[in-house]
């Protein structure tokens, strides 16, 4: 719950063309995918996708996948390593090519703060 007085309003503003938020998508976003093997390769341990990492990701907890289906799921997070957080220190940012920094219009104002009643 909120009180009036912290209430948000709005002020209607015209924005201008440098705030509009543009979204750019490649022709292909599946262009330079690797293709998915028919057999794959036992588990080898990479810089990111350890062999700890991978025990502590527990990938078939039901135990209902096949030794094929597993070994795939751990190529698959293998080549994609670099994208997976495993640590705070390997987060990084998107790509700007797909997503531009976006700005934030703020209006011009007099910051305030209202006094407290006198007891």
């Amino acid at each position: 719950y909120k009180p009036v007085a912290r209430k948000v309003r709005t002020v209607p503003e015209s924005i201008t063309e440098d705030y509009h938020i543009t979204r750019r998508l490649p022709d292909d976003p599946l262009d330079g995918l690797v293709d998915l093997p028919t057999h794959p390769p036992d588990f080898i341990p990479g810089k990111r996708f350890t062999q700890e990492r991978s025990d502590k990701l527990n990938l078939d907890p039901a135990k209902w996948l096949w030794p094929e289906e597993l070994k795939l799921i751990c190529w698959l997070v293998l080549v994609h390593e670099t994208t997976f957080v495993w640590e705070p220190g390997e987060r990084g940012q998107f790509k700007e090519e797909y997503f531009p920094p976006i700005k934030i219009a703020t209006v011009p104002h007099m910051p305030w703060v209202q006094c407290n009643i006198p007891i």
